[in-house]
């Protein structure tokens, strides 16, 4: 596939070496698991994953920072292109077995030797570690979590019916406190995580089991998601050769 050429530089695309710019941080779920399974697979899964980033990168104006280690990390003009970029990215990760978390922030940063810094850059940092940490189960773990300086802009472009679909919940951002952060909720995009999710999870089931599943979808029955053991029953047994003593005489009485 033909690529489109990329700005040589960060400070051209900016066209400034201070500015305002929404900052995006992605981070794998279950990314240590994954790595276990050893490097070739790992570094594998890795390249179809930012391949997919940059396949959808090539339609915004937006310019890749840099990877760090499994994370993706990208800058926006706007922190709603840096919105509509997140929806792609993670209902397609680029690869099946990958779902992510993704943050936004906005705010203003200084560009030196193609990178950027500033408190900004801190707090997104914190904001993408702050749910990793606590995963707000409200929310389920795959998320779009939203900064409050960033969550307005979005809301201008998306328009009213939009702002229903964010919750705020209070998240530690280490240094700076705990703040309410915005997850973004739309049932579109959690049904094809949805999907994903179950998928993979066939994908995973002994053949006999997946078989078994398949008949009862055919015949309009479902399974559950997880097979629960059943609770043990325990049978009282009877007691057996039992002498019991006599009675005492003033009990005779």
């Amino acid at each position: 596939m033909p690529r489109i050429e990329r700005v040589k530089t960060l400070q051209e695309w900016a066209g400034a070496d201070r500015l305002e710019i929404a900052l995006l941080l992605t981070d794998i779920i279950g990314s240590t698991s994954l790595a276990g399974r050893g490097d070739d697979k790992w570094i594998d899964i890795l390249i179809q994953h930012f391949e997919r980033a940059r396949q959808i990168h090539d339609r915004y104006q937006c310019y890749e920072i840099k990877l760090i280690g499994d994370a993706y990390m990208a800058v926006f003009r706007t922190a709603a292109e840096a919105f509509e970029f997140a929806q792609e990215f993670i209902v397609d990760t680029g690869h099946p077995e990958i779902f992510i978390r993704v943050a936004i922030h906005l705010g203003r940063a200084g560009i030196v030797e193609n990178d950027i810094y500033g408190i900004m850059v801190n707090k997104a940092s914190r904001i993408i570690d702050g749910i990793s940490r606590q995963r707000p189960r409200l929310m389920g773990d795959s998320c779009i979590a939203v900064s409050g300086q960033a969550r307005p802009s979005i809301i201008a472009v998306l328009g009213k019916l939009a702002e229903g679909e964010f919750t705020s919940h209070p998240v530690d951002l280490k240094s700076f406190g705990t703040e309410p952060v915005w997850f973004y909720r739309n049932r579109v995009m959690d049904e094809e995580i949805r999907k994903r999710r179950v998928a993979l999870s066939q994908q995973s089931q002994p053949p006999i089991f997946a078989r078994r599943r398949a008949q009862l979808s055919d015949s309009g029955l479902t399974l559950p998601p997880k097979a629960q053991e059943p609770t043990p029953q325990f049978t009282r047994r009877p007691f057996k050769n039992i002498i019991l003593p006599a009675p005492k005489k003033d009990e005779e009485k």
